[in-house]
């Protein structure tokens, strides 16, 4: 599916006139430092921050992602120029797995594909991190210590600290499962 504002970036990419590198990662894998460090290059014009936001969206037209990237190269006055321009482009992987985008994306790339990731148990954490500093907290209280004295709280203790002496001596104890037959009304 050819669409004018891919096509233009592609004519532009052919011609030589503009270099694309691309990242592609899931949330809490630090892509956008990783963005903004590649942006900091004297090699790298522009930075283009996740151009395919809305993809997961029903009514999303892909050419508008492909819109976003002409026009932070500059558009119109870019193409009429005879400059020549470089761009990062950072974007989700999850967007742009919808339709295929990746497969067209990576046909306007000059450079290979940076992809990230980062351990799952570990993009857990920090993403538990960034919805906790939503709620009002202390700064120094750590995501481990404020989970453990939730569940402490359940098993009516005081704090994590009391939770863990009494599974010490008492064992941990699972609540007892329903079956289906005693979960049913």
């Amino acid at each position: 599916m050819s669409t004018p504002y891919f096509c233009r970036l592609k004519d532009l990419v052919e011609s030589g006139r503009l270099k694309t590198y691309i990242i592609i990662a899931p949330p809490r894998t630090s892509s956008s430092l990783v963005e903004h460090a590649l942006g900091n290059s004297p090699d790298i014009k522009y930075e283009c921050h996740e151009p395919f936001l809305n993809a997961r969206h029903k009514d999303f037209i892909p050419d508008h992602g492909y819109q976003q990237i002409y026009e932070t190269i500059g558009g119109e006055k870019f193409d009429r120029s005879t400059d020549m321009a470089s761009v990062v482009i950072k974007e989700m992987s999850h967007w742009i797995a919808e339709n295929d985008e990746y497969k067209r994306l990576s046909e306007i790339t000059t450079a290979p594909v940076v992809i990230l990731i980062r351990n799952p148990l570990l993009s857990v954490e920090s993403r538990i991190r960034r919805v906790l500093s939503t709620i009002d907290m202390r700064y120094s209280i750590s995501t481990q210590r404020y989970l453990l004295n939730e569940v402490a709280a359940e098993k009516k203790c005081r704090d994590w600290i009391e939770f863990a002496e009494k599974m010490k001596k008492e064992g941990y104890k699972e609540r007892p499962r329903l079956s289906r037959k005693q979960g049913s009304s």
